[in-house]
């Protein structure tokens, strides 16, 4: 299960020198009770003055022998305001009532996506081309006209290259989903979704089940892990 931390990365050293591999957690003041309003907070030296930063989300993979001895941190979320946040010279103890909302900032809200550093990303389009109508044909007389689900997972071949797979399921043979143990947490490596139509463009956690690929629909999924030549998408 993967664990998203508010961080904070700056333009000093106690802040990580705007290295995303640096990057400074923050911990929850209540850890109880994950929300919105949750406040993240930490206690670091810095500079009296010149002090710029910016806060992202991430998420902190802990090293694993034979696919990356370090820690590795995955930059989900992070501010894309034109200019940092910065500290007033001077200013010694920031106030404790100074709370700042994540993303908000000189009175604009700018958020993205993270960038790629240690890891990469898969992609699947399905699409219509010029040779095919539909990106996905069924041949069984009884799928035919009808939508279906697509779901993309990857299998880590490093640390489980004797687990059994689930092998190709005979075309005359009924197979009832319910009967596979599907774990609906968040796990690493992350696999998304968009949609290219209105409401689900943007990419989202793939869904327990998938996502429906209507004919004429213009499919992304994406897979974003650490090594490619690692992992197996079925």
């Amino acid at each position: 299960m993967i664990v998203l931390k508010v961080c904070v990365v700056g333009n000093c050293d106690s802040l990580g020198m705007w290295d995303s591999q640096r990057v400074i957690p923050l911990y929850s003041e209540n850890p109880s009770m994950y929300s919105e309003e949750t406040v993240w907070s930490t206690s670091v030296q810095i500079p009296l003055s010149g002090v710029e930063y910016r806060y992202c989300v991430c998420i902190i993979l802990e090293g694993r022998p034979g696919l990356h001895d370090e820690q590795v941190v995955v930059v989900r979320r992070w501010e894309t305001n034109m200019l940092p946040r910065k500290i007033p010279d001077g200013v010694s103890n920031v106030a404790e009532g100074n709370v700042e909302q994540f993303g908000l900032y000189g009175g604009y809200e700018r958020v993205d996506q993270g960038w790629l550093v240690k890891d990469s990303v898969v992609q699947f389009r399905l699409c219509n081309s010029t040779l095919y109508n539909d990106p996905i044909m069924l041949f069984k007389k009884k799928y035919q006209n009808k939508n279906v689900r697509v779901k993309v997972t990857p299998i880590d071949l490093i640390n489980s290259p004797h687990e059994p797979h689930m092998g190709g399921i005979d075309e005359s043979t009924d197979f009832d989903i319910s009967s596979l143990h599907i774990n609906t947490k968040p796990t690493w490596p992350i696999t998304e979704v968009a949609v290219m139509k209105e409401g689900l463009c943007k990419f989202h956690q793939q869904d327990q089940f998938g996502v429906v690929c209507n004919n004429g629909d213009y499919v992304v999924i994406q897979c974003r892990m650490l090594k490619p030549d690692s992992n197996a998408l079925c």
